[in-house]
């Protein structure tokens, strides 16, 4: 069952790894506002949180500049070797960093490690990448909870939720869990300017 959260806050400034810049033409001194609008899923096994997924869609400029870079046969998509290039870039830019999330369960930062699953279209002018962490143990949230940040302290470009299902959980089979955002002022960068959200998901315990 996938169930979509809606309940936010209004979206803070994020920032999208220095080395993506490589791809374009402009400086990263420039430091230019790319708009990044993103998507969250937590994966569920009942009260257990089992892997996150994520999509985001660039802003108009910015996919330009991806679809110069891969979009090699400049046919309107990206065909599978195209993706793969892609991805490899961007597993070699944003890997190491877990491709900019940071998840945590109680106090233990969690590895995450390179994603188990990407993809890449191309949508009128937007280029979307989605990817797939699957956690290498399940963390029960029964009687803990599990929080996610998705931040980069080079502070190049702006991540918003989608207005529409911004955030889902799917494989709560009875609707237990839920997931609630608060502003992470401990996590604050850019010489403490920008503020990142944290997303917290727990669950009730069975009855």
């Amino acid at each position: 069952m996938m169930r979509p959260v809606t309940a936010f806050r209004g979206w803070r400034r994020a920032g999208l790894a220095g080395l993506m810049l490589a791809i374009t033409a402009m400086p990263a001194a420039a430091h230019p506002d790319i708009a990044v609008t993103l998507r969250l899923l937590f994966n569920l096994n009942g009260a257990a949180l089992t892997g996150i997924g994520e999509s985001w869609t660039f802003d108009t400029r910015y996919s330009r500049a991806l679809i110069d870079r891969f979009d090699h046969d400049r046919d309107g998509a990206f065909a599978e070797d195209e993706k793969q290039a892609l991805r490899q870039r961007l597993v070699a830019d944003l890997g190491g960093g877990a491709f900019l999330n940071t998840l945590t369960a109680g106090d233990e930062t969690v590895a995450l490690g390179d994603p188990a699953g990407f993809d890449a279209a191309i949508h009128g002018p937007a280029v979307t990448v989605t990817f797939a962490f699957n956690l290498d143990a399940p963390i029960g949230l029964e009687n803990s909870q599990a929080s996610l940040m998705v931040r980069d302290e080079s502070y190049i470009a702006a991540f918003r939720l989608a207005d529409r299902y911004p955030v889902m959980l799917r494989g709560d089979q009875n609707g237990s869990c839920l997931v609630r955002s608060e502003a992470a002022p401990d996590a604050a960068y850019f010489a403490g300017l920008v503020v990142p959200d944290r997303f917290i998901l727990s669950c009730k315990p069975a009855r």
